[in-house]
């Protein structure tokens, strides 16, 4: 716990030192400590610098590290420069969404459009209104459906029906076809570190050639022996093993767990009769046949027949192409909402066109950021006039998927504070400036620090797992005008257990605070 020059803080994350045995040991008695933070803290000493070790452990309490309940790695940049626990390694939980979009901004560019392809032939050449071999070919688009883009479930395939419609056609012979674009998207999984509790959340859902609602839906479950999807045109099977008895108790669990994803249900407990309705919001992971489901529902409606006897026809290919929302769009549900199937698909992205054509997408994807990886530091070490040291935070930093789910993911605060220090500085930064949530404004910052000065200032990336609440990002620095003249950065990462998350968010808060406080009250360094 140190307060250093700003100069010293960037050197020192190409310098590290080492971890303490005490930063090892530390979780043993987590579970056993009780901590009480008072809510007013004088966060200046008698200079008027910050006292960020007070700041974090609040006034009074026992001792550092909240006493030995909450372990804090942390790295603050600006006008008082601090860090604590530098080495030590940490989960980033959605942190890691910080990685993924820094890549896909680099890889995939700020403006890149995933396609959605559409085709099919003419039953005879020169006749408009019969056509067959309807096929729909998906490369990963996460943004159908979503509310955050303006859509509903029937937005896409509507928009699909309709320019059939434009196209002359009025009956469709033979089957209709919804495909991946690589069949690398029908081979599911969930990554290394996923914990069992992940399978049957929403926010466990994978992400497939097409992606619909988030590729979730709700269950609604309204008697012992009756339940249906709230949502239209969702194929996936559920079994009801529910009984009666003198109250209602319902437990969901995914019917195929020990065999690979989950692509059906089972409802079991019991049903106290009168009852209210149960609703449980499941991952879909059968999104194709979803998608299927709802264009024969648009198709329909516009009046366009059908005919499932097979027919030849050696027609050329008619092709129309529609695209997702621009990366920097799709960026923001992402980081304010930090919506994981929208991590995964970029992920999955990036590895069909950058990585291992021979591995599964999980693997590409994850070959795809090791090798990105290396270039972390590149930008930061040219703007100090040192020279670049590819691959120096490559064992700082594991990234199995692109959501954070995985507890199997590392990082330490150099690694995380250097990786911003590179992206304030590169040109696609204000897509991820655009991004990222408004303390006390939006997203998962709208309900903190508000009433502070960090208030519609602060931006930055929060990060949930059960024992693990992070917060990273930056303060803007105004000048003349109340033009942005600089973005400070700071990570604040921890360890602790699930009883403590209020304390440990409200720490980062009052660093949030107080940083905002500093920073457009001091020349900058």
């Amino acid at each position: 716990m140190k307060a250093t020059s700003s100069l010293a803080l960037l050197l020192f994350a190409f310098f590290p030192g080492p971890t303490s045995l005490a930063d090892v040991s530390f979780l043993e008695s987590a579970e056993d400590v009780e901590i009480t933070v008072p809510e007013v803290l004088n966060p200046f000493t008698a200079r008027g610098g910050p006292n960020w070790d007070q700041i974090i452990n609040g006034p009074g309490s026992p001792g550092g590290e909240q006493g030995g309940a909450i372990l804090f790695g942390v790295r603050i940049s600006g006008p008082s420069p601090y860090v604590r626990n530098p080495t030590t390694v940490f989960a980033p939980a959605s942190n890691a969404k910080l990685f993924t979009s820094q890549a896909a901004l680099q890889i995939l560019g700020p403006d890149y459009r995933i396609p959605t392809r559409v085709q099919w032939k003419r039953v005879e050449r020169g006749r408009t209104k019969e056509i067959t071999e309807l096929t729909l070919i998906g490369n990963g688009d996460p943004s159908w459906g979503m509310i955050e883009h303006g859509e509903d479930l029937r937005t896409r395939v509507d928009q699909i029906a309709a320019a059939l419609v434009d196209e002359g056609v009025f009956e469709i012979r033979g089957e209709i076809s919804v495909i991946a674009g690589d069949p690398r998207w029908d081979q599911l999984r969930y990554p290394e570190g996923w914990s069992p509790e992940d399978i049957t959340a929403c926010y466990g859902a994978l992400a497939q050639a097409f992606n619909m609602n988030i590729n979730c839906a709700t269950l609604v479950v309204t008697a012992s022996n009756r339940a249906f999807w709230a949502e239209e045109g969702v194929p996936i099977p559920v079994e009801l093993k529910i009984r009666e008895g003198g109250w209602t108790s319902l437990h969901v669990s995914a019917a195929n767990q020990r065999t690979s994803v989950a692509k059906s249900f089972v409802v079991s407990g019991t049903w106290a009769k009168g009852s209210s309705p149960r609703q449980f919001v499941l991952p879909v992971h059968d999104t194709k046949a979803w998608v299927r489901n709802l264009l024969l529902s648009a198709l329909k409606e516009k009046g366009i027949r059908f005919s499932a006897a097979p027919v030849s026809s050696d027609s050329e290919w008619h092709v129309l192409e529609f695209y997702s929302p621009s990366t920097a769009e799709l960026l923001k549900p992402f980081m304010k909402l930090s919506l994981n199937v929208i991590g995964d698909a970029l992920f999955k992205v990036m590895g069909q066109r950058e990585g291992d054509p021979k591995d599964d997408l999980v693997a590409a994807g994850q070959g795809v950021l090791r090798e990105w990886v290396k270039g972390i530091g590149a930008v930061q070490a040219a703007s100090l006039g040192i020279p670049a040291r590819p691959g120096f935070f490559s064992e700082q930093v594991t990234l199995w998927d692109g959501s954070g789910v995985s507890r199997s993911n590392q990082v330490t605060t150099q690694v995380v504070m250097t990786l911003l220090e590179d992206s304030k500085r590169r040109p696609e930064f204000p897509a991820l400036w655009d991004s990222l949530p408004i303390a006390g404004i939006d997203g998962t910052l709208k309900n903190r620090m508000q009433g502070t000065p960090a208030q519609g200032v602060l931006r930055a990336k929060t990060g949930s797992l059960r024992g693990v609440y992070n917060l990273s990002g930056f303060v803007p620095k105004t000048g003349a005008g109340g033009a942005i003249v600089d973005f400070v950065p700071f990570v604040v990462l921890t360890k602790t257990t699930a009883e403590n998350k209020d304390v440990a968010r409200a720490a980062q808060d009052r660093v949030g605070a107080a940083l905002a406080e500093i920073v457009n009250r001091t020349e900058l360094p």
